[in-house]
């Protein structure tokens, strides 16, 4: 279990490091290009820090000992600098914040030893690039692995992690599957003797591509089981394909469009070409094709290519499972918005983030006014059509960094990054406006007008606020001064 697990963290840093390292060095370039600005270097020898504010590009900031001076850089974005020198002399630093991109399992980002991106900001960890160790984040323990990232002005990792609580729960299923295990190695056992028989036989298929065709679906298996990211699953399913059909190279195509590929080939020759079976929900039709290899009819390896085949169906059709599953535990069904566990999630790390890096953060509460009599009068379906009319206005007003989320039954709630309270105070006021607005045919009767109170609150880094607190007493306060209305 322990080698399986080591080999997924592998997996992951090998997919997740190179984006991190791709991110780093451009913020880095970028920084690099303004702190070898003239422009910028002038009006900091003359101390003209309001007109250095204006020449700085947006996200970037200038720091002089260590604090910063001018410009600012976005919330949850990881600060990358490097130094500022003006007449020859070190004057300050040039900062840029790299979004690190979001992966779907837990991955973590450290300089000098402190987490800056992923969980447990702020917090000290050690990760060997050699072997996986467990770390202490948040409160939750995980297995963790690491991989140094090459630069000059830090110390820079990307590190892979599972919750201990996940590997405990694979620990027990395969306990439970133990038997199942013993029996289809016996059913692998006796395939490799009826593909030796065959290939020997045939007397054109030699015991060592057999039996490194049975390694290769072994590997396979290990390589699925192991992962529920698609992102990983193509490149190791196209590897196998490769390797025990012997081709020079090949290719995987989605919906006609190419995904991944590996090797080399002559694009003049005709590809061997394997159907990852019948699509199966939103899964695109997948094709793995194949070059180097002859294309007449051998039933040893067409045997092989349907097992691999079957295998990698199998575990994709399982990881699209896992996404909905994943989905579904942090989504509200009705109106598709966050449910109120992954709103607190997100608050909680916005937060950390303001009090790392700076900025503001602010919270919208939302309450639709009079909900019960609606309910009581036209029946709970025209209350979900309520509800959702009411999550379409906001999506159609917040932007993608910002999230809404029904947090009980017709209240909702916006977390909003980077947003002060007079921001949070003008988009209340424009989904009200929009709330407003709408109205919602009721059978043949008069089309039904919907109106909501809002609760404001937001605060900068450093200051001690609890958000929810004082959002839900601005909301309070709405509805006591007549509802359908904002209050900060």
């Amino acid at each position: 279990m322990r080698h399986q697990v080591e080999s997924q963290l592998a997996t992951r840093v090998q997919f997740g490091a190179p984006r991190v390292e791709s991110v780093l060095d451009a913020a880095r370039t970028r920084a690099l290009i303004v702190a070898t600005d003239p422009t910028v270097e002038g009006l900091l020898v003359q101390g003209h820090l309001q007109a250095l504010r204006k020449a700085l590009p947006q996200d970037v900031r200038v720091d002089i000992s260590g604090r910063p001076v001018a410009g600012r850089i976005a919330a949850g974005t990881v600060p990358v600098s490097v130094s500022l020198v003006a007449k020859g002399r070190l004057a300050g630093s040039v900062v840029v914040g790299a979004l690190v991109p979001h992966l779907s399992y837990p991955f973590i980002v450290s300089k000098n030893g402190m987490v800056v991106s992923g969980p447990g900001l702020s917090a000290p960890v050690s990760l060997s690039n050699a072997h996986a160790s467990w770390i202490e984040l948040a409160g939750r323990s995980y297995l963790g692995l690491g991989v140094t990232l090459p630069a000059r002005d830090a110390r820079w990792v990307a590190a892979a992690l599972i919750p201990r609580s996940t590997i405990a729960h694979r620990l027990f299923v395969a306990r439970i599957r133990f038997g199942g295990a013993v029996t289809a190695a016996l059913i692998t056992l006796i395939a490799g003797v009826l593909l030796v028989r065959e290939g020997l036989r045939r007397r054109s298929f030699r015991v060592g591509t057999t039996t490194e065709s049975a390694v290769t679906l072994g590997l396979l298996g290990d390589a699925l089981a192991a992962t529920h990211e698609p992102e990983v699953l193509l490149p190791v399913i196209l590897r196998a394909f490769v390797r025990a059909s012997r081709a020079s190279g090949g290719r995987m195509l989605e919906a006609g469009d190419e995904v991944t590929r590996t090797g080399g080939w002559e694009t003049a020759t005709e590809p061997f070409i394997v159907e990852l079976g019948a699509p199966s929900g939103p899964d695109p039709h997948r094709v793995v094709e194949l070059y180097g290899i002859r294309a007449r009819p051998d039933p040893v390896r067409d045997a092989l290519m349907q097992s691999l085949a079957a295998q990698a169906q199998t575990a994709l059709e399982n990881a699209r499972l896992h996404k909905v599953v994943e989905q579904q535990a942090s989504t509200d069904e009705l109106t598709q918005l966050a449910n109120r566990r992954r709103f607190m999630e997100v608050l909680e790390r916005e937060r950390r983030r303001i009090d790392r890096f700076g900025g503001s953060l602010a919270v919208v509460l939302a309450d639709l006014d009079d909900f019960k009599r609606i309910n009581d009068r036209f029946g709970h379906q025209t209350g979900d059509a309520v509800l959702v009319m009411c999550a379409e206005v906001m999506r159609a007003e917040l932007r993608d960094v910002d999230l809404p989320a029904r947090i009980g039954g017709e209240e909702f709630a916006i977390v909003l990054p980077e947003t002060d309270l007079d921001g949070a105070i003008s988009l209340a006021e424009r989904i009200r406006g929009s709330l407003g607005d709408r109205r919602l045919r009721v059978g043949h009767g008069r089309p039904l007008r919907v109106t909501a109170s809002f609760g404001v609150a937001a605060q900068r880094a450093g200051e001690d606020a609890d958000l929810l607190v004082l959002s839900d007493a601005a909301l309070y306060r709405a509805k006591r001064r007549g509802k359908n209305r904002v209050v900060a």
